[in-house]
């Protein structure tokens, strides 16, 4: 049986739309990962800038003034750890105790360069940063770093203005 000159064109042109609904297939499923990656990872940056907002805040407030704030964040974020860096950032009296935490090792050798440190370290980019004039506190003796845990995609942490420095603890 001989194939009429216009049915083998017609092969091409299905091969040609299922190659391309493929490839259209392709690129959206890539797409779309990347725009979930993305909105974690913006989450993390909107939760920097809100964080050192409300550390600003309160650190311009009358002392005692204090507050608490709940913050989202990627639901794979286990907790967030604030660290004190320095003995001058430490209440008179309160000495710093040894760095502890989920990776001791890892804040050890990031200490200089950030004070807030986001766990699982490992899924995302933005995973740390540097803010000024806070400094961290717990109800038990003073936690280097103290980390609060986030659950169900949030933390809340309490804010309190003590004079030089704005105290954070797990709200």
């Amino acid at each position: 049986m001989k194939m009429k000159k216009g049915q083998a064109q017609q092969i091409f042109v299905w091969i040609f739309i299922l190659i391309l609904a493929v490839t259209t297939l392709f690129f959206g499923i890539k797409t779309f990962r990347q725009g979930e990656n993305l909105k974690d990872e913006v989450l993390l940056v909107d939760f920097s800038k809100n964080l050192e907002r409300q550390i600003n805040n309160f650190y311009y407030l009358d002392i005692g003034s204090s507050g608490k704030e709940d913050f989202i964040l990627p639901s794979n974020v286990r907790e967030v750890c604030f660290l004190n860096q320095t003995i001058t950032e430490n209440p008179p009296g309160n000495p710093i105790n040894p760095i502890d935490g989920p990776n001791p090792t890892y804040i050890n050798q990031l200490k200089e360069f950030s004070n807030v440190f986001i766990f699982p370290e490992t899924s995302f980019k933005q995973n740390r940063f540097k803010l000024s004039n806070f400094i961290v506190s717990s109800d038990s003796p003073y936690e280097n770093p103290l980390c609060i845990p986030v659950i169900g995609g949030r933390v809340n942490i309490k804010f309190e203005n003590v004079g030089n420095f704005v105290e954070i603890k797990n709200g």
